[in-house]
């Protein structure tokens, strides 16, 4: 209760009333002083020096976070420029300039000192628009922003909530049952529970249970204390940030059992917690987007136990997101094909098709569907009047495992030898249709930060899209070619491929995909 009390009154809340050093040698110009006018002293606090050494001076001595600096023939300058900037002189467009020297070694408030700078533009450029008598946007910057989930008002308090509330059920849960547990080891306790035919697996239970239930309880007081005593944001069902907050606190139960078991002496124990809870922190996001990480980093980063769990809290608080959502559970946007039909007999194509559909969280039935009607079509599944899946031909069996891998229209296709057994004709459209998906979406392939060629499970190439085209001599992505046949006993060649019409194109694709 402590640590969600300091969240909620000492973090996220943005940095106010941050000193500025001003210098205007602009005295008889009307826009330096308007500018000067439109800082909000909320935000900015301006204080006037009578140099522009004394306003930098005080940078340096930390009175001040930045110093600006007006020329002299600033006002005349600006304006010159918002009325011809295709004719401005050079001297002009310098003079127009507002000289800034910031102080970065507080990354935050400095960020945020800038932030306040750009808006206050913003509005001395509106209200000079609106004096002229045009559009307040005459003269704005060209972005206009709109927020679909949080908004402008989020703080970073917002931000560092999620990773502290699953990091709060993880750490408390870790620690309580591995201390209790290390210290009947200790006081040999169990030993005499163990003699007296107690068995091992009770004991464990006894304490799964005990510390099941404190993990329950603490789930729920947090999620009064974050969302209904101090208002964090919550746009999605509490149940499943209850649900979230149980299952982080059984991981944490669980791996603090399995260290208590480990560790001989106390001093191990806290050392491994300490490291737990430190590792914890720096990988998963809590203070810093894994994004900003080295590639080799986001990888391990994924994988800690709290990563994805910060991400689908972080998902339902601020986009109301459900179970189905794919921050949530990503692994919808995936369509696995494998060898094997892999189809559930006693159902009908129909059933099958609605199942997945469901499964892979299509919600409106009416889309499902239409989805199934452009499948049967696409594919040229028979109507088989009610009849059971393992009543159907092999080749007929095929075309409905095709037709689940793609109900819920995946962003990535795995395929494992899809038309074996497939008419030809049939196998042919199958083939045609994958190729233009893949044409569909190359564009995007050409735009992502890193593009890999597997083959037989090894990874043949790997890097950014523009790197492979200029190491192997290509203009696009699909004239990439890479033979080694001593190694991999093939070509591969996705140009020809890509623009292959022959019915017997299965042939080349199993030998080159």
């Amino acid at each position: 209760m402590v640590c969600i009390t300091i969240l909620a009154f000492v973090m996220g809340r943005e940095p106010h009333r941050i000193p500025v050093a001003l210098y205007s040698a602009d005295t008889d110009g009307q826009l330096a002083q308007q500018f000067i006018d439109t800082i909000d002293s909320q935000q900015l606090q301006a204080v006037y020096y009578p140099s522009n050494e004394s306003a930098v001076e005080a940078v340096v001595a930390g009175r001040a976070r930045m110093a600006l600096e007006f020329g002299s023939d600033f006002s005349n300058a600006l304006a010159a420029k918002l009325a011809d900037p295709l004719r401005v002189s050079d001297d002009d467009l310098e003079d127009s300039q507002v000289r800034v020297v910031a102080d970065m070694s507080d990354q935050v408030v400095g960020a945020f000192a800038q932030l306040y700078l750009v808006q206050t533009y913003g509005r001395f450029m509106a209200n000079y628009s609106a004096g002229l008598g045009h559009n307040s946007l005459a003269y704005g910057l060209p972005v206009q922003t709109s927020y679909m989930f949080g908004g402008g008002a989020q703080s970073y308090r917002d931000f560092v909530a999620p990773p502290l509330l699953i990091q709060l059920q993880y750490t408390m849960a870790m620690v309580a049952p591995a201390f209790a547990m290390l210290g009947e080891r200790l006081k040999v306790t169990m030993d005499r529970e163990l003699c007296a035919g107690v068995r091992p697996l009770e004991i464990l239970l006894t304490h799964g249970l005990v510390y099941g239930a404190h993990v329950v309880v603490q789930a729920v007081l947090t999620l009064l204390l974050a969302f209904n005593i101090y208002g964090f944001p919550m746009m999605g069902d509490p149940v499943l940030v209850l649900s979230l907050f149980i299952m982080e606190g059984l991981n944490g139960m669980l791996t603090g059992t399995v260290l208590a078991l480990v560790c001989n002496r106390e001093s191990t124990l806290v050392m491994f917690v300490a490291s737990t809870f430190l590792t914890q922190i720096l990988i998963s996001g809590n203070n810093w987007p894994i994004e900003a990480m080295p590639d080799w980093m986001y990888y391990i980063s994924v994988c800690a136990p709290q990563t994805l769990t910060i991400g689908s809290l972080r998902a339902i608080m601020f986009k109301g997101a459900t179970i189905l959502a794919t921050s949530v559970c990503s692994l919808n946007s995936i369509g696995y094909m494998p060898q094997e039909t892999a189809l559930y007999g006693e159902f009908t194509v129909d059933e099958t098709l609605q199942y997945y559909g469901q499964l892979y969280g299509m919600t409106d039935g009416q889309e499902i569907q239409h989805r199934i009607l452009e499948l049967r079509a696409l594919l040229n599944i028979p109507d088989t009047s009610g009849r059971p899946v393992c009543r159907l031909s092999g080749g007929q069996q095929r075309l409905v495992s095709i037709a689940v891998t793609m109900i819920h229209t995946p962003a990535l296709l795995m395929l494992d030898e899809p038309t074996v057994g497939v008419d030809s004709l049939i196998r042919y459209r199958i083939w045609q249709h994958l190729l233009d998906l893949c044409q569909n979406n190359k564009e995007e392939a050409q735009g992502a930060h890193t593009v890999g060629f597997i083959y037989e499970g090894k990874l043949l190439a790997q890097s950014n899209p523009t790197k492979l085209q200029q190491q192997y001599q290509c203009n696009t992505l699909e004239e990439y070619d890479h033979s080694t046949p001593t190694q991999y006993g093939c070509s591969i060649n996705l140009c020809k491929l890509a623009t292959c019409a022959d019915p017997v194109m299965e042939s080349m694709a199993t030998n080159t995909w």
